[in-house]
């Protein structure tokens, strides 16, 4: 790799990347001939050769902080997490039996599908400007026509659970700026509608509608994201993917380009491998989550870089951050958003 200064000349990225080979935009680890890399393939050809993205929406906290990776059991009925001055406290909340007359109780949200049922929330919203959102039809192709994943019985289960987890709970943000701390509470879902199969064996919860609280749903339309439904497709497999994609998607736009910025290991361990104990193991974890990343979100190849090596690390010190376009064009955002 040649060296070359950036527009402003007071860089040079080429000294601070060039003995970078360990990102590779491959699948060594997936089956070649697996769903998930098929996925991915075709993901980044509709990407790269199609003249417009279909587009999506995510609220910027939720592309700072993401939700647990995986089910935390029913017997943890908080779960929290911090990224810089940002804190996310998240209370399982419960829901009215229609027979029992009874409250039930709703675990926290998790996983891959919470993700996926977060953005068809906040796109619906975006795109009908209404916080009132339709899920009983709607929400089922977005998952099998939008996203392209199968509809059979577990999988569409999972995904109407997270819907409920994530409809229930009670989201509390603390944010810490110049030595004062501010703390918001907020129910995003306001109100919600569920019916209980009369199997209590393939008991779901399952609304027909949600209705965001005005706060959130005025909030949204204020800091929504616009991200690639392709690169979101691709993604679904992963929950650290889909966070990382959506954490690129608002931060890299955002780096001045004469100015890249270091993120240490342990400041990305703390954000993305809370669940993961050794650091090596999160490096290779979380690497490999970016190459997938990277796979779709062709403008930040070439901007995100592995620090060089050194004794202590080999990996080096954390992670170079650059300069790029966001996946969607800030105009196609423009024309939806008030």
């Amino acid at each position: 790799m040649s060296k070359k200064k950036n527009a402003g000349g007071l860089v040079k990225v080429g000294n601070l990347v060039r003995a970078l080979p360990v990102i590779r935009h491959n699948t060594a680890k997936l089956n070649p001939n697996g769903p998930i890399a098929l996925r991915l393939i075709e993901g980044e050809t509709l990407i790269r050769t199609g003249e417009e993205l279909a587009r999506v929406w995510s609220h910027s906290a939720f592309c700072q902080i993401g939700l647990p990776y995986r089910d935390p059991g029913d017997e943890i009925r908080e779960w929290e997490r911090k990224n810089g001055n940002v804190h996310l406290k998240v209370l399982a909340g419960e829901a009215m039996h229609p027979q029992t007359e009874k409250f039930v109780k709703v675990g926290l949200p998790w996983g891959p599908k919470v993700r996926l049922v977060q953005i068809y929330l906040d796109t619906e919203a975006v795109l009908h400007q209404s916080p009132v959102i339709e899920t009983d039809r709607s929400l089922t192709s977005f998952i099998t026509d939008k996203l392209k994943l199968d509809s059979h019985g577990r999988n569409m289960r999972t995904v109407k659970d997270a819907l409920a987890r994530f409809s229930a709970s009670t989201f509390r943000f603390g944010i810490i700026d110049a030595g004062k701390a501010r703390t918001i509470n907020t129910s995003i879902v306001e109100s919600f509608d569920i019916w209980f199969p009369k199997d209590e064996r393939q008991r779901v919860l399952w609304p027909s509608y949600v209705q965001y609280s005005l706060p959130y749903y005025e909030n949204l339309l204020e800091h929504a994201v616009p991200l690639s439904e392709e690169a979101i497709s691709a993604l679904a497999h992963s929950a650290m993917a889909l966070d990382i994609y959506r954490w690129l998607a608002q931060r890299l736009h955002r780096i001045r380009p004469d100015h890249p910025t270091l993120l240490f290991w342990n400041l990305l361990h703390e954000q993305f491998g809370w669940n993961i104990a050794r650091l090596d193991n999160f490096r290779r974890i979380f690497l490999q989550a970016l190459n997938e990343v990277l796979r779709v979100y062709p403008a930040a190849q070439g901007k995100v870089y592995v620090d060089q090596p050194n004794g202590r690390c080999n990996d080096g010190r954390g992670l170079w951050l650059c300069h790029a376009q966001p996946p969607v064009r800030k105009v196609q955002q423009k024309v939806l958003l008030p």
